[in-house]
């Protein structure tokens, strides 16, 4: 019997759960690392490396926003139109964008108090972000079952 066919109403597949997981969480925990790479090397005054260093996490990061942009947070509409809590997270993105954006011209005018400034409002924005995904995914999941709960699982298994 397939995952799809076993599982109770209401009930999200193990696959599913883990993908969720995977992305917003394993893949936050990577961004964020990326993120203390580059504080650590702008604190050594290594702007060229750090520059790079953050060029890739601004690159991971957009990769991972347009993922939620354009799959999760439309698949999650379908169970919660017009969800607050959607469109928070949705401002938060660009809440990031802008943050990053002030970061990379910290980081190309070699200017160590800027980045680090803006540094930890990043820091605390990413942090505050996965906290919210996680609340509105958990709370989603829970709540989805019939035509919905199957649309999950065929993105499951993307």
């Amino acid at each position: 019997m397939s995952e799809a066919n076993s599982a109770a109403p209401g009930h999200i597949p193990e696959s599913f759960q883990r993908y969720l997981k995977q992305h917003m969480t394993e893949d936050h925990e990577k961004l964020e690392g990326m993120l203390d790479d580059a504080a650590c090397l702008v604190a050594h005054r290594s702007f060229y490396t750090a520059g790079k260093r953050f060029e890739d996490f601004q690159i991971r990061t957009e990769q991972h926003m347009a993922v939620e942009e354009n799959i999760v947070f439309p698949l999650l509409e379908t169970v919660s139109p017009n969800s607050p809590a959607i469109a928070e997270v949705k401002g938060e993105h660009e809440i990031i964008r802008q943050a990053m954006e002030t970061a990379a011209g910290a980081i190309a005018g070699t200017d160590r108090e800027r980045f680090g400034r803006i540094h930890g409002e990043l820091a605390a924005a990413l942090t505050a972000h996965t906290r919210h995904e996680d609340e509105l995914v958990t709370s989603a999941l829970e709540s989805c079952v019939g035509a919905k709960r199957e649309l999950l699982l065929k993105i499951a298994r993307l």
